[in-house]
């Protein structure tokens, strides 16, 4: 979907700017990587490649120029710093000029922008600055988000000049809008591309970068600079779980400019290829994520028991002895029999280019351990409850189904510690669950006094297998259990065996969602809630349960 751009009336000059680029030669000899591109590609095992630059404007670049409606450029400030901005806003505004030369000619925020305050920033309107010398070094990145394609540029500046052409008013009334920042310690993930690692080679060499972070909508960018540090392998899972590549950026100055772009845009589809967000060790959603154990053991799944269409419990024994509590997950690596290798694209299945089939799921048996044991598995087993919901619950369901085939997925180690319990002071707890959120309930079952429990389960009708499972297994659970039972479908008899087995279990249906009121009445003897629901639904709930004492765990899928 290509993104809506249109440009406004604003405090803006036009820029008028002439490079470069490397060559001038009808023939050429193709390039060598440097050294930089060299050692990372040996680092990460990359087969040998022919390097793609050109010292030339090729006839793609030239196409791709005038056909991007923006350009991303850096260059360095008096101190060596790179900074970097994006111009733009319609097509043609660049363009080739001949003899490798191209011509850009757009609106820009002359005093505000960094990369215009350093290469003709300085200079009067209407003065042409001409480059002494060789000229500053300058790249740039052509981009049409609409195709998603772009090409990279590089070359030298020769002239430029600031005129007044479409201003509409005086750059003093411009707001700045500059926020002070504190310098910190970012860090970003490398993700699949081409593998050439140009852009990290380079770092190796000069272990700085300028980045710049543009809102379309509001017109306001952040531009930063700083210095990077490549980390692989150990280094960087412990600063990015589950990473083998990372870039760590200490920012050395930072500037905040509201309406800097002279253009706006609405925002357009994001790309099928974008990598699932993955957090910081020091962030709290990193801890689901574990895996600084480097020890990785294995887990032979020994059993599925099918309890509806799309949910089954999976019982597996571990290669090693491991110990988990309840209210733990497990990260299970399924990589060995989901990642293919390396592609550059994958249209057929653009997600899995940047999974790394790493997965976290709630272990829904009870562990055999003091001081509430249950010894109902082997002391080297343990069990989930999931539904089938992508590509790592497929290949589990897959193999489940197949009898007497064996199956071994990778295993991370346990973590987590989202455990249901009571006090002796304050006795009755609730738990509101969704779904298959009702997990993490499961393990702590067996040392619950059920009669001080008020379970509160949103279910659909066609799920109502896992609930009969658990009501069979549980003695006295059904007495504490409320169930709200959406989507039924009057003409589904499986739905309707399995919904008066429930009722004759002794449980109350409310066949509705939960509302304000089903807490209400409980608030006056509950000391603690606890909410395992989606997003959605737990926002609401945390609402009506402004006040009182909450635990929720995260379940956002």
């Amino acid at each position: 979907m290509q993104p809506d751009f249109a440009h406004i009336s604003h405090t803006y000059l036009t820029a008028q700017i002439f490079l470069a680029t490397f060559a001038d030669m009808t023939f050429y000899q193709a390039l060598e990587f440097h050294d930089g591109e060299k050692l990372m590609q040996k680092k990460l095992h990359v087969p040998g490649l022919d390097n793609p630059t050109v010292p030339m404007l090729s006839p793609q670049a030239a196409n791709m120029l005038q056909r991007a409606p923006l350009l991303a450029f850096g260059t360095l400030d008096p101190e060596g710093r790179p900074w970097t901005t994006v111009w733009g806003g319609n097509t043609g505004f660049s363009k080739p000029l001949g003899n490798n030369m191209i011509g850009i000619r757009t609106s820009v925020a002359a005093k505000l922008d960094p990369v215009v305050e350093y290469l003709v920033g300085s200079g009067a309107k209407g003065e042409v600055v001409k480059e002494e010398g060789e000229g500053r070094l300058l790249s740039g990145l052509a981009i049409d988000l609409g195709t998603r394609k772009r090409v990279k540029l590089a070359g030298k500046m020769v002239a430029g000049m600031l005129g007044s052409e479409d201003s509409d008013e005086s750059m003093e009334n411009v707001q700045q809008g500059v926020l002070q920042l504190v310098a910190h310690i970012d860090e970003s993930l490398e993700y699949s591309g081409n593998r050439l690692y140009q852009s990290l080679g380079n770092m190796i060499l000069e272990p700085k970068a300028g980045f710049c972070f543009p809102d379309f909508e509001t017109g306001d960018c952040l531009f930063v600079t700083g210095t990077t540090e490549i980390l692989f392998g150990r280094d960087a899972a412990e600063i990015m779980p589950r990473s083998n590549l990372a870039v760590r950026v200490t920012i050395t100055a930072a500037r905040h400019v509201a309406s800097v772009l002279p253009f706006r845009g609405d925002t357009g589809e994001f790309s099928p290829y974008n990598p699932v967000v993955r957090y910081l060790a020091t962030e709290q959603a990193a801890s689901r994520a574990d895996t600084s154990n480097q020890n990785q053991i294995t887990a032979k799944l020994l059993e599925q028991t099918i309890l509806t269409p799309t949910i089954s419990r999976f019982r597996f024994s571990l290669s090693n002895a491991a110990t988990f509590k309840a209210g733990q997950y497990v990260t299970i690596d399924a990589s060995e029999h989901l990642d293919f290798g390396y592609s550059h694209m994958r249209d057929d299945d653009p997600r899995s280019l940047n999974d790394d089939f790493v997965r976290t799921f709630t272990v829904s048996s009870p562990p055999g351990l003091p001081p509430h044991p249950s010894k109902r598995l082997a002391d080297d087993e343990f069990e989930i409850t999931i539904r089938k919901v992508g590509v790592v619950t497929d290949l589990l369901f897959k193999h489940g189904s197949k009898k007497g085939a064996e199956f071994e997925v990778g295993i991370k180690g346990f973590g987590g510690e989202f455990v249901v319990e009571q006090t002796e002071e304050k006795p009755v707890v609730a738990f509101i669950a969704a779904g298959v959120g009702i997990t993490p309930l499961m393990p702590c079952l067996t040392s619950l006094e059920l009669g001080s429990l008020r379970l509160l389960w949103t279910l659909r009708a066609a799920d109502l297998g896992l609930a009969l499972d658990m009501i069979k297994n549980t003695q006295g659970l059904a007495q504490s259990l409320t169930l709200f039972v959406t989507g039924m479908d009057p003409a589904s008899d499986d739905a309707k065996r399995s919904l008066k087995n429930v009722e004759e279990h002794g449980v109350q249906v409310e066949y509705r969602r939960m509302e304000k009121g089903d807490l209400e009445r409980l608030m006056p003897e509950v000391r603690r809630w606890y909410i395992c629901t989606g997003t959605g639904q737990r926002s609401a709930v945390l609402q009506w349960l402004s006040g009182q004492e909450v635990l929720y765990e995260d379940y956002n899928f």
